[in-house]
């Protein structure tokens, strides 16, 4: 008879104001286990670039925040397969002390898992019982393919893989970035994953779920809470299990905990002010009349035409969380000004496409002015209020004009804009009747940084 012990977190998002607390936890729990098998696991979006450290560092001080709490397993989740740069995602994990578990990934080129992964980990504890850990994260198939990998269907790896796994593990174990539903329904057909420590889509399973034999868990979001699950296992089967979510508010503080809270943050900012960017030579301002020269709104629109050189450029005011001062700005500015993990799009429209377009940003523009998105990368309070180089809509005749001229129905338009305008549910034309080119790897405050570089620059 053994015990091994999992300790997880899940979608901390570099919401390190937690962190101290539930390192200290960690730590804690892997000094009262030191006799049996304890194992800290992390399953994704433990790396989020709203943070000035980890914008800083492209995630490399979230690593070796990693490092300091013992982990043994991670797999990632798609803040950091989207949100860092194929070459970034590459060096994050080079100075890891675990093993990151990545089954559904694979680099374009070799078409093999990439170096800083394994497929797979097989753990031997001291009753010679094999337990096998596989890692999945959310599908994203175009955005892996735009930044230079290749992604699996979370069930369809599974169906080509675990047929192996079984004959090298006594017990399966999937560290899932699938959210709660396919994590059910995986649950469902597959009885031979024994454990699915869970996240993505933010759930909490305070005493964990079991769906037939399978134990699924998940510790919320933000560190807000750590999870704890034990397996009692013998003759290599389980015959017990438990899990348990601790809340976070909950814990010790540790000892300074305030002070190294700002020390995460104020590193980053510092690094992030010493990177010079342009000298403007007069304010941008967030606040309307939106027209104005001295408008955000209208340098980000000449940004979005001039570097895409589409017809028509789509984006709201609620991205913009800061104006920018006149004088020298720097890339901590910029990540003030612009928090968002968004990227651009490019979406090419037929003229009655475009029309229709225009018909669902009359719609929904009055309720979108003060809704608040969550989650699609999206950082600030409210949506706003939409803009565009001239595209609007009459509700009378039904028409739509671009710069005060009829859209040709026939005609072939193309609309640079935001990822998220694609996957939110009030623009369905973009999805549905677009051909889309999302523009890797670039997030939009580093394009806007290279264009106000050319257009104010330095020196």
């Amino acid at each position: 008879m053994e015990q091994i012990h999992l300790l997880h977190t899940n979608d901390i998002h570099s919401h390190l104001e937690n962190w101290p607390k539930i390192r200290s936890f960690l730590l804690e729990r892997q000094q009262q286990y030191v006799n049996d098998l304890v194992l800290t696991i992390d399953v994704g979006d433990f790396c989020d670039r709203w943070h000035p450290l980890t914008e800083a560092t492209s995630g490399l001080a979230n690593t070796e925040l990693l490092n300091e709490a013992n982990y043994d397993l991670v797999t990632i989740g798609n803040n950091e397969g989207l949100g860092f740069s194929h070459e970034q995602l590459n060096q994050l994990y080079q100075e890891a002390h675990f093993k990151v578990v990545l089954t559904n990934v694979f680099d374009q080129k070799t078409q093999r898992c990439p170096n800083w992964c394994v497929d797979k980990a097989i753990i031997e504890t001291k009753a010679q019982t094999k337990i096998a850990f596989l890692g999945l994260t959310a599908c994203f198939k175009e955005g892996y393919a735009a930044n230079g990998w290749e992604i699996k269907d979370g069930l369809d790896c599974l169906k080509d893989c675990l047929e192996e796994v079984k004959q090298s593990a006594d017990i399966i174990i999937l560290l899932s970035h699938l959210g709660i539903l396919l994590d059910r329904q995986i649950a469902a057909e597959f009885p031979e994953i024994a454990v699915i420590i869970g996240g993505h889509t933010h759930h909490l399973l305070m005493d964990g779920e079991l769906v037939n034999q399978t134990l699924l868990t998940a510790a919320h979001k933000y560190g807000n809470y750590v999870g704890e699950i034990t397996l009692t296992i013998d003759q290599h089967k389980i015959v017990n299990q438990k899990a348990r979510c601790y809340a976070v508010d909950s814990l010790l503080a540790p000892d300074k905990n305030e002070w190294q809270i700002n020390q995460y943050s104020q590193m980053g900012k510092k690094a992030l002010q010493q990177q010079k960017v342009a000298n403007l030579l007069h304010s941008l301002s967030i606040n309307p009349p939106f027209t104005l020269a001295n408008s955000m709104m209208q340098a980000f629109q000449q940004c979005l035409l001039s570097v895409t050189q589409c017809e028509v450029s789509l984006f709201n005011t609620g991205l913009f969380c800061q104006e920018l001062s006149s004088g020298v700005i720097t890339r901590e500015d910029l990540h003030q000004c612009l928090p968002h993990l968004m990227h651009l799009v490019k979406v090419k429209l037929t003229g009655e496409n475009l029309i229709r377009l225009a018909g669902e940003i009359e719609k929904n523009s009055a309720f979108l002015r003060y809704y608040h998105p969550k989650g699609l990368g999206f950082r600030g309070e409210k949506f706003g209020q939409i803009i565009s180089n001239g595209l609007t809509y009459d509700v009378k005749s039904k028409q739509a004009y671009l710069n005060q001229q009829p859209i040709i129905k026939k005609n072939t338009y193309v609309v640079v804009t935001l990822d998220y305008f694609v996957y939110l549910p009030f623009f369905p034309t973009l999805e549905l009747t677009g051909q889309i080119e999302l523009l890797y790897p670039q997030l939009i405050r580093e394009v806007f940084a290279e264009y106000l570089a050319k257009k104010y620059p330095l020196n």
